[in-house]
């Protein structure tokens, strides 16, 4: 039994300042966390605050040749568009990129990543990984002549990662309200069923423009791609409100990104998942928000509707890099104490753990849960700063 400690431990859920031990077993399963009073001798002191290992909740690992290659603040739709054209390389540079983001991950203190695939190229380096995945194979046609195909050709990427690594779940995941024509929502439903799902959501202004009035820089993106769109647009309302009513089923629905949701959209997406039943997770990926359109989520509209909060690093195409580390500071420096420490180390371990189903398993230092442990050093009081840092101890 090993037993550490440290000035602060956040166990996943709350904020320890009082004395307390983390007792482990000899394969890092939580043993238990108890007064130091109770712990026993040979206890281990670090100097800083211990956390349960990190959720990356959003992540696109096929995407990681693309570091540095689009330019920030191109806006949406020309990011979209270069991602669409600049994606396809040779399979030996895709590999070789996947790998090092996997280091960058496992360096940075992840344990768990919300992985949105297109392919499954990433199937042998997640196989040699030390992190958990949830593979969210995702689907897109605007086209509903073509839903059919695109969802044949996703179930077959999802029976691959499957068959290869069954030990990271797999399901079929729509894109955005923009790539997703009626007759794909008809197939979600059927295929999505009580799995956990993902969504880009409310990710530019002109998102809403679209659903709303039937215009704005979206109709580019369709001509520049030569992509045809089903005549359903536009609905007079937000895109959230457009859409969600044709994804009833999934028990979990994580919604990312959410710049550009309102008040009434959050009150609607609360009755909804009353309705039924569902659980709903807002994914914050606020470097990836700044790097394209150089704008930061809505989190006090969001804190303030009782949302539960997730973090996400998006893309190397969109990012600097997949540091949690350097996600957290980002929130912390945009909104100061408006976030709390103990809410914001929430976000970033149990709370993306529930989203991805796995908090049986990690996400919180409770009995017989084998979540990680990270000791984070050089904070500021109670706030993380750009000197902070993060290390693997257990």
């Amino acid at each position: 039994m090993r037993r550490i400690t440290a000035d602060m431990i956040f166990d996943g859920k709350h904020l320890h300042q009082s004395p307390m031990v983390l007792l482990l077993h000899d394969d890092g399963r939580i043993a238990n966390l108890v007064p130091a009073a109770e712990a026993g001798s040979d206890v281990e002191y670090f100097k800083g605050l211990l956390m349960p290992g990190m959720v990356n909740a959003h992540c696109h690992l096929e995407l990681s040749h693309m570091r540095g290659i689009i330019p920030p603040h191109t806006g949406m739709v020309p990011f979209l568009v270069q991602v669409s054209r600049q994606r396809k390389v040779e399979q030996d540079a895709v590999q070789q990129a996947m790998r090092d983001a996997i280091a960058e991950l496992e360096n940075s203190g992840v344990v768990a990543v919300g992985d949105i695939c297109n392919t499954a190229d990433s199937i042998s380096v997640k196989a040699a990984s030390n992190i958990r995945w949830h593979n969210f194979i995702e689907v897109f046609a605007s086209d509903g002549k073509m839903a059919a195909e695109r969802m044949n050709a996703a179930l077959q990427v999802q029976q691959q990662f499957r068959t290869a690594v069954p030990q990271h779940p797999a399901t079929v995941t729509p894109h955005a309200p923009y790539s997703i024509s009626p007759p794909l929502f008809t197939l979600l439903q059927e295929v999505i069923g009580d799995a956990v799902a993902t969504m880009h959501n409310q990710e530019s202004a002109a998102e809403n423009e679209l659903f709303m009035q039937g215009s704005g820089d979206f109709l580019q993106l369709y001509r520049q791609l030569n992509n045809k769109i089903d005549p359903f647009w536009p609905s007079g309302k937000s895109s959230l409100q457009s859409w969600l009513p044709s994804l009833p089923r999934p028990k979990r629905l994580m919604l990312v990104h959410n710049l550009h949701i309102s008040e009434a959209d959050i009150h609607f997406a609360q009755q909804h998942a009353v309705q039924h039943q569902q659980q709903h997770y807002y994914c914050m990926c606020i470097r990836a928000n700044q790097y394209i359109q150089n704008e930061v989520p809505p989190i006090g509209l969001l804190r303030d509707k009782g949302c539960t909060m997730v973090i996400g690093t998006d893309s190397l195409a969109s990012n600097y890099s997949l540091d949690m580390l350097h996600e957290l500071q980002a929130l912390q420096l945009a909104f100061g104490k408006q976030v709390a420490l103990e809410e914001l180390l929430r976000w970033a371990t149990f709370n993306g753990a529930a989203a991805l189903d796995m908090e049986s398993v990690m996400g919180s230092f409770e009995p017989g849960k084998q979540p990680g442990v990270l000791l984070m050093q050089q904070l500021q009081g109670f706030e993380i700063v750009s000197r902070t840092t993060i290390q693997r101890i257990a």
